[in-house]
């Protein structure tokens, strides 16, 4: 098996912002682990306190390997020590970044996973409290993925469901993206799979999905890298969002990048607004942009 180092840095920045300045990595600590990917801190509950962990998800691109994803608990303690990172599963296909399901189960997470590589682009989002991957998306035989998860009681039943966007790409053909959400059954303990529901049954986000509170208005941002679309979803009868008659969409820029993720941030510019900031992918000169939202006006209408 092959290892990567895995490193933590942190970025101090020279000079204020909006400054030109210099930003200096720091190392903090390294090991290895095999293809370590996307990386997120969790918080979980480690010798009766509450603490931050470092889950790390490792994907192999040869087919039938092996993919996994690691933990190191209560990373804050462990900066200065020698790190070795205990494993959580070994069992899920290409685990893309993880997502805290604390609003489902606390100190639980959501694990999408799949992509294109073949072998490896049948995925699932699987739920984990403890030591077993739950698959909740119901199986129909084809081959989606996924790489983010949002929650939100959808159909005013008191229960937290959750939102994703997924995607089918055949070797010949054009790519099928979807925005659908999972109704939760409400059951005692977290099984699966939950029934799933179109919102947009094509031309969808397949990467990134985030909630967001404008104003007054709710609404969910979204990217597509494959139709390559930056959205924005909201819906007439909010907080409800599962009649997809009353569900709108507004394309942010029709200029047609390969959006990767996608993140509503802090004011940047000092206009008392916040900002979207969206990764722009590339084989040579990725990006960062960012997005002012609509100055004044609705967010619905207005440049």
């Amino acid at each position: 098996m092959q290892f990567y180092q895995f490193i933590l840095v942190v970025s101090i920045f020279a000079c204020p912002l909006l400054i030109k300045s210099e930003i200096t990595p720091v190392l903090i600590n390294k090991f290895e682990l095999p293809h370590p990917g996307f990386s997120t801190l969790l918080r979980t509950w480690t010798l009766n306190f509450t603490s931050w962990s470092l889950v790390i998800s490792c994907f192999n691109p040869i087919p039938e390997s092996k993919d996994y994803v690691y933990n190191v608990p209560n990373i804050g303690q462990q900066l200065t020590t020698e790190i070795t990172p205990t494993l959580i599963t070994n069992q899920i296909i290409w685990p893309n970044g993880i997502v805290a399901a604390d609003q489902l189960v606390e100190y639980s997470m959501i694990v999408p996973s799949g992509f294109l590589l073949p072998s490896k682009n049948k995925g699932n989002l699987y739920f984990i409290s403890d030591t077993n991957a739950i698959p909740l998306v119901p199986d129909d035989k084809s081959k989606w993925f996924y790489h983010d998860a949002e929650f939100k009681d959808m159909d005013g039943d008191g229960l937290i469901d959750i939102v994703t966007g997924r995607a089918n790409v055949p070797f010949v053909g054009k790519p099928t993206t979807q925005l659908v959400w999972l109704k939760n059954p409400g059951n005692q303990t977290i099984t699966g799979p939950w029934k799933l529901f179109y919102l947009l049954s094509n031309g969808g986000p397949d990467i990134q999905v985030q909630f967001a509170r404008i104003d007054s208005l709710q609404v969910l941002f979204a990217n597509s890298f494959f139709e390559r679309k930056l959205q924005m979803f909201w819906s007439d009868l909010d907080p409800l969002w599962n009649d997809t008659t009353k569900l709108h969409v507004r394309h942010i820029d029709y200029e047609p990048l390969p959006y990767a993720y996608i993140q509503l941030t802090q004011d940047l510019n000092g206009d008392q607004r916040p900002d979207l900031l969206v990764t722009v992918n590339d084989e040579f000169n990725g990006s960062l942009v960012a997005y002012e939202l609509p100055p004044s006006g609705d967010i619905r209408k207005g440049n």
